[in-house]
């Protein structure tokens, strides 16, 4: 079976900063029109898939190019299957601690199945303090599971952080170096 597509995986990386450059000045009706945005990018999906797949198609041929066929059979599936987009889990027993020269991140967590995926996502790289979200892929739609307690696990190649912020599906956590 094939992988179900999420946006932050597989459809916002195929567009690229010239593209998102390019269209944010731009709108549709009140929205600016920005490409790495999920609400907007799912609200606007088949006016996006016109753009692609049309006479003249985006991108143009002086930004790079047109999609290849499999990038443009991506973004169909994706749509064919609700525009889905990673989500939130839900994590506990949060703990950053030294680990030879690095520092490891860990939780625990039920993830939806034992095939269900989760990690920590690194969303902001600075020095002192990095955020992160804990996410997991949604199941294929249809597909129950059954829930799967793990431990998630971050390696981090610094020794500068004190602490780290995790946003999960209870909020955010502040986890102080051990």
């Amino acid at each position: 079976m094939a992988r179900t597509p999420v946006f932050e995986l597989h459809i916002r990386p195929m567009f690229r900063v010239i593209d998102w450059a390019h269209m944010l000045p731009k709108r549709i009706g009140p929205d600016p029109i920005d490409l790495w945005n999920y609400d907007f990018v799912c609200a606007h999906a088949e006016e996006i898939l016109v753009e692609l797949t049309n006479a003249t198609p985006m991108p143009t041929r002086m930004t790079g190019g047109p999609w290849p066929d499999e990038w443009i059979a991506v973004f169909e599936r994706w749509t064919a299957e609700g525009c889905k987009k990673l989500t939130l889990a839900a994590g506990s027993n949060y703990k950053l601690r030294q680990v030879g020269p690095n520092l490891a991140l860990s939780c625990n967590a039920t993830l939806d199945d034992v095939s269900s995926r989760a990690w920590f996502d690194f969303t902001d790289p600075t020095i002192e303090t990095r955020r992160y979200r804990l996410v997991t892929e949604p199941l294929p739609a249809g597909q129950a599971g059954t829930p799967f307690p793990t431990t998630i696990k971050e390696q981090i190649l610094s020794t500068t952080v004190a602490s780290v912020v995790v946003e999960d599906a209870a909020g955010s956590h502040v986890v102080e170096r051990s």
